[in-house]
């Protein structure tokens, strides 16, 4: 997939959802979960993070997915013990593709490799940092490279499929619904990880907001919330926003309300926030009073089609460094 098409086709879906939240005067549920849990996962359960978490995540609430796992075509091969040229022998439900495109590895704006199968997987990315000087690189389908040159990071895309677009996988690729926890309940793990971190937590009377000139994210009482999937969506947004100093992660904070940079960092926060609930394992629920900020989005989007990439890079930055804070005073997440 060409580096024009991969990013008109997100930007595109990101548009769509925008749009048509902006009509009903609500705002978008980035991610409606799998059965089971929040996060897309790889084949050996590992969780995909930044874009691809957010993309697929979208991805599974347009097209109805129900299981979190997805897979490469090579890997899907591998776990089923088919070779290329059994496919139409034994019913394989992805067919191999006629047409498949491959790109050397170029700079950081642009598409390394690609890899699309008859159109049916989802294009998802990551960063891989090389040192072109006669290094061999193997990406995840087994293509090997020799790179040249001098050290580029390089943005890839490959294809993945969902576990639901193929038939005969172990059951283990489906996960039974379980139980989800209370929604109106504070959840002792999740006050700790917030407890942890540098920025301290005030009583607000005037909404939520971090105030960086006292360092110190600010929010209504617990008893004020419809639930606590909302408290815990709105918290993790106003944390985000403090990974943002200097000292942090470092972005452009303190911005002129309206602006193009006040909206590109209200996106970075709300991203954020879809991060850490994630790793929380609730939905996330953002709140209606974002909607003022979806014109800014569209326009956004609209004006800086690569926006998106960006924005979920940094806010899976933000979401990380509460992570390691977090981990660094002993508190470890355990609230699947």
């Amino acid at each position: 997939m060409k580096k024009d098409i991969l990013i008109n086709e997100v930007s595109t879906t990101v548009l769509n959802i925008l749009e048509e939240h902006k009509a009903k005067g609500t705002m978008p549920k980035w991610n409606k979960g799998f059965v089971g849990g929040f996060q897309p996962l790889r084949e050996n359960g590992q969780a995909y993070k930044g874009f691809n978490a957010f993309y697929l995540g979208l991805i599974v609430g347009i097209k109805g997915y129900t299981s979190p796992y997805f897979f490469t075509f090579n890997k899907l091969l591998e776990i089923m013990g088919y070779k290329k040229k059994d496919l139409n022998s034994k019913g394989f439900a992805v067919r191999e593709g006629d047409k498949v495109s491959r790109v050397g590895f170029c700079k950081l704006d642009r598409i390394a490799l690609a890899k699309k199968i008859d159109g049916k997987g989802t294009p998802i990315i990551y960063y891989e940092t090389l040192n072109i000087k006669g290094d061999e690189f193997v990406d995840e389908e087994g293509n090997k490279w020799q790179a040249e040159g001098k050290i580029i990071p390089m943005m890839k895309n490959y294809t993945v499929f969902n576990a639901c677009q193929v038939e005969g996988l172990p059951e283990k690729y489906f996960p039974k619904a379980e139980e989800l926890a209370p929604t109106n309940q504070r959840i002792d793990e999740i006050d700790r990880f917030f407890d942890a971190q540098q920025s301290k937590l005030k009583t607000s009377t005037n909404g939520a907001f971090y105030r960086p000139k006292e360092d110190a994210v600010y929010m209504p009482e617990f008893s004020r919330w419809n639930t606590s999937n909302e408290y815990y969506s709105v918290l993790s947004h106003e944390y985000i926003h403090s990974t943002g100093t200097k000292e942090r992660c470092n972005r452009a904070i303190n911005n002129k309300f309206g602006s193009t940079k006040y909206a590109f960092e209200e996106l970075v926060a709300e991203l954020g926030s879809l991060f850490c609930m994630m790793e929380f394992n609730l939905q996330h629920q953002p709140t209606d009073n974002n909607i003022a900020y979806l014109d800014n989005w569209i326009k956004l989007l609209t004006d800086h089609k690569e926006a998106i990439f960006k924005a979920t890079a940094l806010a899976s930055k933000g979401a990380e460094f509460l992570q390691q804070q977090a981990q660094s005073k002993g508190v470890a997440l355990d609230v699947a």
